[in-house]
């Protein structure tokens, strides 16, 4: 399974400490901590691009269950959230509101769905991973064709980065 951005900013923490105390030159270890940071991002890319392949063929099958199953136990799981922690919570409230006036004679007990075990989880693959994965994949493609996006609809070139990152060895070194 692919790593994360969060998981791989956690492993150059201890990467770099290791580096650090094996390259004393801070130009050499800067490159490889470069290096390494690069091919981890690689690696995590052709993880969601293969992933995204599974996906595109899945949805350009020609069997209608193999096109839909993904969306239709997405929405089976959002489903028993919304049951369980909106519809449940506010059909119970006011079901009580209208026991307790005396406009019903007997409380209403709806009951809520039992939430598989790992439910969290292929929630967080299956609409995170999405997210995340689209996300990565617009970054890598502004990277790869010259610039990242910012706000205001500026960006930074690869230029812009390696100047950035020339100067910050420059102070440094004068440090």
């Amino acid at each position: 399974m692919a790593l994360p951005l969060a998981g791989i900013a956690a492993l150059l923490g201890p990467i770099g400490n290791i580096l650090n105390k094996i390259i004393p030159d801070p130009n050499e270890r800067a490159r490889i901590q470069s290096a390494i940071t690069t091919e981890m991002m690689k690696a995590d890319g052709e993880f969601y691009k293969a992933a995204g392949s599974v996906i595109t063929a899945e949805a350009t099958g020609e069997s209608w269950m193999q096109r839909n199953w993904r969306p239709i136990t997405m929405l089976v799981f959002v489903f028993i959230i919304a049951n369980n922690y909106v519809l449940v919570p506010y059909v119970t409230w006011l079901t009580d509101i209208m026991y307790a006036r005396g406009w019903i004679t007997t409380p209403v007990s709806i009951p809520t769905l039992e939430i598989p075990q790992g439910l969290w989880g292929l929630l967080q693959i299956g609409i995170g991973g999405y997210i995340g994965s689209r996300g990565i994949e617009k970054v890598v493609g502004k990277i790869q064709t010259g610039g990242v996006p910012l706000m205001g609809g500026k960006s930074i070139s690869k230029e812009d980065l390696e100047d950035d990152r020339r100067k910050l060895l420059e102070e440094l070194r004068g440090a």
